[in-house]
């Protein structure tokens, strides 16, 4: 079985991505970074699936490059600067749970603004926004890029927003912390948000 049909057999031949215009749109972006083209692009859905994608990359020295925001990207850090893959975490979109009383959102890697906000305004919720954030921006990503809000009063220090996250290691272990550490909540990502009235 060659690699790219290992990657298929991880997450479906449906969700890996080598044709030029896919690879083209995830080879550069709007920093100084020069261009370069991945491999492919795979899009798992749960963290079961990134684990396995960890192990493959680590089997067959495979770089990875995970984005949660589709293109276009902005800031240099998704550039496949030594080929590998990128791994595109888009289709972790589920709001797990909105929480009003304790001001939080525990939600997947690949939801964005656009969608996160109206589920927020339903429990007269907001998220510490940086200055004009794009539709297609995941939340989780723009937390993760430490990227200053419009409203500093409700964010004490830069990783505020985030209470806990689920992570997958290099070497393929999956690590919860915070709120996350002790119940497996779902099979997918998840990342706890701080939230303001």
């Amino acid at each position: 079985m060659s690699e790219k049909e290992e990657l298929i057999a991880i997450v479906g031949a449906a969700n890996v991505f080598d044709a030029a215009e896919t690879l083209e749109a995830y080879s550069w972006d709007e920093s100084f970074i020069r261009q370069m083209k991945p491999q492919c692009v795979a899009r798992p859905q749960n963290a079961e699936e990134v684990q396995e994608i960890v192990k493959w990359a680590n089997k067959t020295a495979t770089p990875l490059i995970p984005v949660s925001s589709g293109p276009p990207h902005f800031q240099g850090d998704t550039i496949p600067s030594q080929g590998g893959v990128v791994v595109d975490l888009s289709r972790m979109k589920r709001i797990i749970r909105v929480n009003r009383r304790n001001r939080v959102a525990m939600v997947e890697p690949g939801v964005t603004f656009a969608e996160l906000q109206p589920e927020l305004e339903k429990e007269v919720l907001r998220l510490p926004m940086p200055l004009c954030p794009r539709r297609s921006k995941s939340a989780v990503g723009n937390c993760l890029e430490r990227e200053p809000t419009t409203i500093p009063k409700y964010q004490w220090d830069i990783s505020d927003p985030l209470l806990c996250t689920e992570v997958v290691f290099g070497s393929g272990d999956l690590f919860r912390t915070g709120e996350a550490a002790g119940v497996v909540t779902s099979r997918g990502c998840i990342v706890l948000v701080a939230l303001y009235f």
